[in-house]
């Protein structure tokens, strides 16, 4: 069963309207260093998260200097502030008597994988209007995401990472200013070539959009072929060609279920052919809502290449399009024509039923293959 709602959150990103987007070729990468070890920071006494990772090893080529080095994004990365910061808490402005409380990280803990933090900060707020963000911040890559604060109480958040090292920014503020807190570097997965990922958030009016990454000549809920909650939450994921080796393997390493969620899904190595990206409104729709805003946020190589966003309602699958691998090339499903007889949007609520046991979605055999 899925499970109940989870903290509301909701995504600042980057900003653009569906469009084609390619070609891309971010040529092939030099060998990446295989041994990213993963950081579990716990407390520190001062507050700051901790790291187990020693000196700076190479994780790729994306890590290779500042951002201008870095293969230009298909769209704009969001601004993120305190960038240039060491690693600490401080306020904004320095003389702060009405900022909020110093932010404290109780725990940051990166997965054995190293694509997510888990990250729990600390603050005494002193009212309901207190906002808090986490910015996570790569070399090449940026993305920024907002926590209500006071939303039952929760301070908890699971976020993709970049590949290589990255930094998170914790920005709580109020009418006064903003307390900040920039942690230690986190060394995640090692940046390889092929490398696809799509970001699912939706905002607080509906629960648990669900992502999904399926190979072409396959359906949504195909159990082998669809990375998506069912089959590619567990370690390792799903084993794609090349069979019995890490490369081309499917996960799905965050799946939320509240309102304004995060899910995450990524294919490494991705093997030549072409890979469809689905979202079902899988969950609720909050009383006073009428639908729920749905964004998709795909990188290639970690470089983002698309930002889509479309209304769903309950039990609707929206086709957000079609990854071309290994050109990276990125076609909106509005844009796919008569290659496809899959609409856009599908209205799945006379076909959701049985997919595994007790469990249900979309019956549908959708997307077709071109």
């Amino acid at each position: 069963m899925r499970a109940l709602p989870a903290v509301l959150a909701s995504l600042l990103t980057l900003a653009c309207g569906p469009e084609r987007i390619g070609p891309f070729d971010a040529g092939v990468p030099p060998d990446a260093d295989s041994g990213a070890a993963p950081v579990d920071a716990g407390p520190r006494p001062d507050g700051a998260a901790g790291t187990d990772a020693g000196p700076p090893r190479d994780a790729g080529p994306f890590d290779a200097g500042p951002l201008a080095m870095c293969p230009p994004p298909g769209v704009p990365l969001p601004m993120v502030d305190y960038t240039d910061r060491e690693a600490g808490a401080f306020t904004d402005p320095p003389a702060c008597s009405g900022c909020p409380g110093e932010v404290t990280f109780e725990r940051l803990v990166s997965t054995p994988g190293g694509t997510v933090a888990t990250i729990q900060i600390g603050l005494a707020p002193d009212s309901l209007e207190i906002m808090c963000s986490v910015a996570v911040v790569s070399a090449c890559g940026r993305a920024v995401f907002e926590i209500p604060w006071g939303e039952f109480g929760r301070v908890e958040r699971t976020v993709p990472l970049f590949c290589g090292d990255n930094s998170l920014i914790v920005i709580c503020e109020n009418s006064a200013g903003r307390s900040v807190r920039v942690s230690d570097v986190i060394r995640a997965q090692p940046c390889s070539a092929g490398a696809i990922r799509a970001t699912l958030t939706w905002d607080d009016c509906g629960t648990d959009h669900e992502l999904h990454i399926i190979r072409n000549g396959s359906r949504i809920y195909d159990p082998m072929n669809d990375c998506t909650w069912n089959d590619c939450t567990y370690a390792g994921g799903l084993d794609w060609p090349p069979t019995s080796s890490p490369d081309g393997d499917a996960t799905k390493d965050i799946d939320d279920t509240g309102a304004s969620g995060i899910e995450n899904g990524r294919v490494t190595g991705a093997a030549p052919g072409l890979y469809h990206v689905m979202v079902e409104m899988w969950g609720s729709i909050t009383f006073g809502c009428t639908s729920t805003d749905s964004t998709v946020n795909l990188f290639i190589d970690e470089v983002p290449v698309a930002t889509l966003s479309v209304p769903l309602t309950l039990h609707q699958v929206w086709y957000v399009g079609v990854i071309d691998m290994p050109s990276g090339v990125f076609t909106a499903a509005t844009d796919l024509g008569g290659r496809t007889t899959t609409a856009p949007i599908t209205d799945c609520s006379a076909a959701w039923g049985p997919t595994i046991g007790l469990l249900t979605g979309c019956t549908l055999p959708i997307p077709d293959a071109i």
